[in-house]
Parts: structure tokens; sequence; C-alpha cells
């Protein structure tokens, strides 16, 4: 996107939703279970199991919680490294055009030397 001095500036990335929303999306993936909207009714929910079905169960968040965890620093592993290529464009970007004004304002100066 260009601003008012005529210097491109690449998009960008993506900025994270709020902690709660960021935490629901990851685990709605894994396992809807553990979203913080479902959390308060699993008691319930789970009334009836047989200690063999809770147990399994709590298997089940645990290893929910580290797929959450990875998942999680990928995400933010690949947010650092988006954020690292905006600002090297950002920079090469106006580098580019320091570099042409420069250009034109030494043509600027050849010219009247050379009239």
């Amino acid at each position: 996107m260009p601003d008012d001095t005529g210097l491109q500036i690449p998009d960008l990335p993506k900025l994270p939703m709020n902690g709660k929303e960021f935490f629901d999306v990851l685990m709605g993936q894994i396992e809807p279970d553990l979203v913080s909207d479902n959390v308060a009714s699993l008691k319930e929910k789970y009334a009836d199991e047989t200690s063999e079905e809770h147990v399994a169960r709590m298997e089940r968040y645990r290893a929910a919680v580290v797929a959450y965890r990875e998942k999680r620093d990928h995400y933010f592993a690949s947010m650092e490294t988006q954020v690292r290529q905006f600002e090297k464009a950002l920079k090469e970007s106006a580098e580019g055009r320091v570099t042409t004004i420069e250009q034109a304002r030494l043509q600027e100066l050849e010219n009247i030397f050379n009239e």
C-alpha cells in the first residue's frame, strides 16, 4: 500500500485476536470440550461416565493440552517470522524510495551544472 510519500508499505501481518478467542480457535480444532464456553458444563455432560471413561477423558484432555501448546508455539513462531519479513520489506521499500529521491536530486544537480 503506498502512503502519501509514495513509499510502498507492505501489508501488516494479521494480528492475533484476544487471548480467549485465540485459545478457543486453536482448542476448538483439537478438543471442543475444552473451549472456554464448554468447560463449565463438563461436569453435567459427563455426570454418568464410569471411572474408566473418566480416566480416558482426562488422558484425552492432557493430549489436547499438549497439542494446543504445540500449535500455539508454532503460531507464535510463524507470527515472529511474518513480522520480521514485514520489517525487512518495509526497510527495503524505504531504502529504495530514498535511493530514487537521491538519484533524482543528483540528476537535478547534474542538469544545473550542464546549463
